[in-house]
């Protein structure tokens, strides 16, 4: 292990690589047939509110943005309305010593609205991955993507 890999695994990196699958669904009901499918915890963006996602979430509205961790290990999707539809997202990441990314926790505050007992707002949890890039002849790392991971609370 070199020094700056000791570095990175003390302040909780881990090994591996992201794969990022990008398609563009133009129709509201193709999108709202992927949306069916996911299982998993997240949350929407609609024009009037900001939700958590569950299996039950109402997807005859038309979503701004979206991002649900799926049961599926490793994978999440993520979704933004742009030029009159949406992007979609899959991304799906492996935790392997072979990867050449480096993967760090996050943790941030939602504009989700405080739980009903009172609590704080929940927390959402994502894993930013870096990826090494040359830049004036030196290898570097840089953030590329930022996967969704669940709900930190």
């Amino acid at each position: 292990m070199t020094p700056i890999e000791a570095v990175l695994r003390d302040v909780g990196g881990v090994r591996g690589r992201l794969a990022v699958e990008r398609s563009f669904v133009a129709e509201p009901a193709e999108l709202r047939k992927l949306m069916a499918k996911w299982v998993g915890a997240g949350w929407v963006a609609w024009t009037d509110r900001v939700e958590r996602w569950a299996p039950s979430t109402d997807v005859e509205r038309r979503p701004v943005a979206a991002e649900v961790a799926l049961e599926e290990a490793g994978t999440s999707v993520h979704v933004r309305a742009e030029g009159g539809g949406w992007q979609v997202a899959v991304l799906r990441e492996t935790v392997d010593e072979a990867g050449d990314h480096w993967g760090f926790l996050d943790r941030f505050e939602t504009t989700l609205a405080r739980q009903a007992d009172g609590g704080r707002a929940p927390r959402a949890s994502y894993r930013t991955w870096w990826a090494p890039t040359t830049r004036d002849g030196l290898v570097e790392l840089r953030p590329f993507a930022s996967r969704y991971v669940g709900w930190a609370e």
